[in-house]
């Protein structure tokens, strides 16, 4: 069973205007700010969310298709479940309100970090720039080459003049 919704914001009168209080004011439990990877769990749905930030009474996700205020959902996030609600949805952004208290550790102690993979690389590698190496032409390359050095040796080098009519 869940306990009672507790409200987020409260109001004052000052100079007898209704004045909103910073909801950071009046938090229960200092946030975390966190990257995890989680999902909530309404009926049948099951929709993936980042956590991004955690405290002992809730958490703020950010997701798609997130439910609306005050549906009870299930919270889940690296092994851990915790019946909750939907406190506020400012799309994507939500906020996720425990059942009953959770120490955040419990999440980050249980979230899987991948060993470092440090590999060494054995390759022999070249990166230095090739040189010019000369008479790397076959026989046939050099035989081609010289004829065309031939005809460009025949070719007229000034200007054509073209005849007109022709």
């Amino acid at each position: 069973m869940l306990p009672p919704r507790v409200a987020c914001h409260t109001y004052s009168r000052e100079r007898g205007a209704k004045v909103l209080k910073n909801p950071a004011e009046e938090r229960r439990s200092p946030r975390a700010n966190v990257l995890l990877n989680g999902a909530i769990e309404s009926g049948r749905a099951r929709i993936p969310v980042r956590i991004s930030n955690l405290s002992v009474h809730g958490a703020l996700v950010i997701g798609n298709a997130i439910p609306g205020e005050d549906t009870l959902v299930v919270f889940r996030c690296n092994g851990l479940s915790v019946e909750s609600w939907v406190a506020w949805v400012h799309p994507p952004h939500a906020g996720i309100q425990f059942g009953e208290p959770i120490q955040p550790e419990e999440l980050l102690r249980n979230a899987s970090v991948p060993p470092p993979a440090i590999v060494r690389d054995t390759r022999k590698l070249d990166f230095r720039r090739p040189g010019f190496r000369g008479n790397q032409l076959t026989e046939e390359e050099r035989e081609m080459l010289d004829e065309w050095r031939a005809s460009q040796a025949e070719a007229p080098t000034g200007p054509v003049k073209i005849k007109p009519g022709l």
